[in-house]
């Protein structure tokens, strides 16, 4: 039998998608059923979202941002790399302040999460279906996540700008050394 290139991707796309949900221990959303064919396809449905990460675009910002503070801080942090520390200081320096529209953005953030805690319906006991309660869980889950994407961006620009400035008066007394050992030399 032959079969097409497009064919033979698909099936194994198939295979590898089937590998990764038994080694991962990921339920396949294909096999969650239940007796009621409606509920199962809803049930389907949902999990097949969970299982996607989806991001909204202000959170994939902050995250770029805040890995960009990462890299910027280690960097900054690395002992031997003394002549790339001379010129990541004044970058940094100067994209301090376009950082500094973090702390509003992560503010406004954070009251979108308050919000949306207040005003997400209940789902508790037998209230509600296994899907709403799915659909819970996985709200609490991205709010968790969200939040602490939220402090690791917080915390970065902190710790970016405090080792930014020790880092200047470092070289600033450094340089004031060496005057000194020119000028009684």
């Amino acid at each position: 039998m032959c079969r097409s290139s497009s064919q033979t991707f698909s099936v194994q796309l198939h295979f590898i998608n089937s590998l990764l949900h038994l080694y991962l221990c990921i339920p396949d959303p294909g096999l969650c059923r239940f007796e009621n064919p409606r509920s199962s396809f809803r049930f389907a449905a949902a999990a097949k979202s969970f299982w996607k990460p989806e991001m909204a675009l202000e959170w994939v910002v902050l995250g770029y941002a805040a890995a960009a503070e990462a890299i910027m801080l280690l960097l900054l942090t690395l002992p031997g790399i003394d002549r790339l520390r001379k010129g990541l200081i004044p970058v940094t320096q100067n994209l301090l302040k376009p950082f500094l529209a973090v702390i509003p953005f992560c503010l406004f953030l954070l009251m979108d999460i308050y919000w949306k805690y207040e005003t997400r319906p209940a789902c508790e006991g037998q209230s509600c279906t296994p899907t709403e309660h799915f659909r819970h869980q996985k709200s609490n889950m991205k709010s968790q996540r969200n939040a602490l994407l939220i402090a690791a961006a917080l915390v970065f620009y902190w710790l970016l700008y405090s080792i930014t400035h020790l880092v200047l008066r470092l070289d600033q007394l450094h340089q004031r050394i060496e005057k000194m050992r020119n000028h009684q030399e």
